[in-house]
């Protein structure tokens, strides 16, 4: 049995999922028929198919719920108000079908609303919220995951990662471009640039950005970057590998590392790095964000 306060989160969600298929209906009645943009066809299905759900999951629990006349597409419209809508009961069999029907994306977030407040008080790596958030990921697709970031005034960040690999690029946006308004909640793609004011460390082993300089050459529509690293000869080669990425996702975010660099080199920093035109790994960013392919240097 639902309790009070998951009764009102999905209230709020039906609100949110009814303005963005509003938003969506709005923009289809500026095209013809025939040449609505796929996007926008796909916004109104999946938001059509999150209002169903949530609906029949209030009414399987004796809740009355309205149906507001764009919730389902004509001509099988109905305007029913609050006073003579019938109150509808489906059977946890009939939810479980309807639930399967709708597609993975709006299934994850679907599980998603259902638990956000269990998310915002788990504790530690092994708590099951976090292994069956790990399972929904997986049914979406394979290789995705996630960052949280449960905070206790500012709103709350769940990032969807494709771990580095441009092949999932499309899943990540996918998931993230169904999501819908989830009170507290902001639904991010790929891990995001922070800043370069790290230090890497295992055991006894470090990496700042201090230790690190680069040079860029372009080449087609990507950079090609080497990384000039101090004492390299000196470090663990594979703590070595893990932090370079890690450094990068730092300065650059997930998805700029995938798409703008190219060619990846590390080698052991001069001691005259300045004078011999490399850069500081701090200027990285500002480097990859003012470069495009269409430059002539």
């Amino acid at each position: 049995m639902l309790d009070q306060s998951e009764i009102d989160q999905h209230f709020k969600l039906l609100a949110a999922h009814r303005r963005t298929l509003s938003h969506y209906l709005n923009q289809q009645a500026i095209f013809s028929a025939g040449h609505t943009p796929p996007p926008v066809t796909h916004g109104i299905d999946d938001a059509r198919e999150q209002i169903r759900f949530i609906k029949m999951l209030l009414r399987s629990h004796g809740i009355e719920v309205d149906d507001h006349s764009f919730d389902e597409p004509c001509p099988h419209n109905t305007i029913q108000n609050k006073d003579t809508a019938p109150t509808t009961f489906i059977t946890p069999s009939r939810l479980q079908v309807d639930f399967h029907h709708l597609s993975p994306e709006a299934q994850f977030w679907t599980w998603f609303a259902a638990n956000a407040g269990r998310l915002l008080t788990f504790k530690g790596r092994n708590a099951p919220v976090l292994r069956e958030l790990s399972e929904e990921l997986a049914k979406v697709a394979n290789g995705l995951t996630y960052e949280l970031s449960v905070g206790e005034t500012v709103e709350h960040e769940f990032i969807v990662s494709a771990d580095g690999h441009l092949e999932r690029f499309s899943d990540v946006i996918r998931l993230v471009g169904a999501a819908p308004s989830i009170p507290g909640w902001r639904v991010i793609a790929f891990r995001q640039p922070k800043d370069t004011r790290f230090v890497v460390s295992v055991g006894k082993q470090k990496l700042a950005a201090d230790d690190i300089w680069f040079r860029t050459q372009p080449h087609g529509d990507r950079l090609d970057l080497i990384l000039y690293i101090k004492r390299l000869a000196q470090r663990d080669q594979d703590f070595i590998q893990a932090a370079v990425f890690f450094a990068l996702d730092s300065a650059l975010g997930e998805y700029d590392v995938e798409t703008k660099i190219g060619v990846l080199d590390i080698q052991d920093a001069p001691k005259n790095a300045r004078q011999m035109g490399l850069k500081s790994f701090h200027e990285l960013s500002r480097v990859v964000r003012s470069w495009s392919p269409l430059d002539t240097e």
